[in-house]
């Protein structure tokens, strides 16, 4: 009979092991990011990766890796276009789109432009909205469009609505659903000092080497965590195959 004591629950082989599955979800968020690169107003994910310890009654203390994701909403480059419907935010805040799916949604996507009603839309076809919620309309056969820093809208200098610039306190409330979309139960505050440029649009705020450079460290990361998963393998095996030594 073994005099060994009872083994810990937990071997070196299963934290690596959920390293790896933890490196998935960061890979997935990486590669959104890589192509999303040139994509207008886009918010990259950043992830962090972390070792938990949990501790169970009557056992050893067990511990594996774990992965959160966030969004990451820092300013990106601002880029002329000299199109007079791209507005890009410099600083904080949204516009509000209203989407026929989704409803009100937020973008810092401002590549706009008009339907044929004089509904200044995005490149979706969605209204934007002014600071009641409504849609902006402009004249058609207008000759020139501004819009001000503070989102003032006009047509033949005549000011006709105001965009509404929307901010939440708590960001993390923000649900990314795709097509340069967020969603959120929050309704937003107004945004107290709006800084719009017109005839410019917000770049992506991901940087494309840097996110090369995180891809080369998940597959080293990986292959390590496969080495350490080898070796405790063979270490398991030559355990198991040690002969008992006679009495």
């Amino acid at each position: 009979m073994s005099n060994v004591p009872n083994a810990p629950v937990q071997r070196p082989g299963v934290i690596v092991l959920s390293l790896q599955e933890a490196l998935w979800p960061k890979l997935e968020k990486i590669g959104s990011n890589l192509s999303n690169g040139s994509t207008t107003g886009f918010k990259g994910h950043v992830t962090q990766t972390r070792e938990v310890k949990y501790n169970a009654a009557g056992r050893n203390s067990i511990l594996y890796v774990d992965t959160r994701s966030s969004i990451d909403f820092s300013q990106g480059p601002l880029n002329e276009t000299s199109n007079e419907f791209d507005v890009a935010i410099s600083g904080s805040g949204f516009l509000s789109f209203k989407s026929a799916t989704d409803g009100v949604v937020y973008s810092r996507d401002g590549q706009l432009g008009i339907n044929d009603k004089g509904v200044v839309v995005n490149i979706l076809g969605d209204p934007l909205l002014n600071e009641s919620g409504s849609a902006i309309t402009v004249p058609v056969n207008a000759k020139s469009i501004s819009i001000a820093q503070d989102g003032t809208v006009a047509a033949d200098g005549t000011q006709l609505d105001k965009i509404g610039l929307k901010d939440f306190s708590d960001k993390n409330t923000l649900n990314y659903i795709g097509q340069r979309y967020f969603k959120t139960d929050e309704r937003g505050t107004a945004v107290l000092d709006p800084r719009l440029m017109q005839g410019f649009i917000e770049g992506s705020n991901r940087n494309a080497v840097n996110e090369v450079l995180n891809l080369v460290e998940i597959a080293r990361s990986f292959e390590n965590a496969q080495k350490l998963l080898d070796e405790d393998a063979k270490r398991q095996s030559k355990a198991i195959n040690v002969s008992p030594t006679p009495a």
